[in-house]
């Protein structure tokens, strides 16, 4: 181990922790959040429509009471899309030396980091919807993980493929960080 490395690995007093909330993290883009926005749209439009038509159909029903289910799908509908919009707004992702880390979530946010030394395999992915949008998802694998411990959706191309060359530098082993 060199000496760098291991003047860097002694115990910091808490005074010197960076609190959590203050980590500089990155925004994944804006282009997620319009995938996001649209696919959540057409999910409960799709939704939206099936069950207006069986509502519709349906002989029992007067038509107050359809216009009042109808009306209550579409208030449920258009927050389900804006909390999902909120959500996709909040995801962020940071790089440090020693450990790559992600935030998530609206309500119950979630930080995950993961240290270069962990990390045994990092993949790109890409769904159909992702294709469309030229986005794809970094997935980063632990050794005795089954399955990825981090995933990051919403990457630009570039960013993508820059990050798991990075991410992949850093695991391999041989590097020192810059201080």
């Amino acid at each position: 181990m060199s000496c760098r490395y291991a003047q860097s690995r002694r115990q910091l007093p808490p005074s010197q922790w960076t609190p959590l909330d203050r980590q500089p993290l990155t925004f994944v883009g804006d282009a997620y959040v319009t995938m996001v926005s649209w696919v959540s749209s057409l999910g409960v439009l799709l939704v939206f429509s099936v069950v207006s038509a069986l509502l519709y159909l349906r002989a029992t029903i007067t038509s107050p009471q359809l216009i009042m289910l109808i009306s209550l799908m579409f208030f449920i509908g258009v927050l389900f899309i804006i909390v999902i919009h909120l959500q996709a707004k909040q995801l962020q992702y940071a790089v440090f030396p020693y450990e790559f880390m992600i935030r998530k979530g609206l309500f119950w946010r979630s930080t995950i980091a993961m240290p270069y030394t962990r990390l045994q395999h990092v993949s790109l992915e890409q769904n159909p919807v992702e294709r469309k949008f030229k986005l794809f998802t970094l997935k980063c694998f632990s050794a005795g993980s089954g399955s990825a411990e981090i995933e990051l959706p919403g990457l630009s191309t570039q960013v993508a493929e820059q990050l798991r060359q990075h991410l992949l530098k850093q695991a391999s082993g041989g590097h020192e960080p810059n201080e």
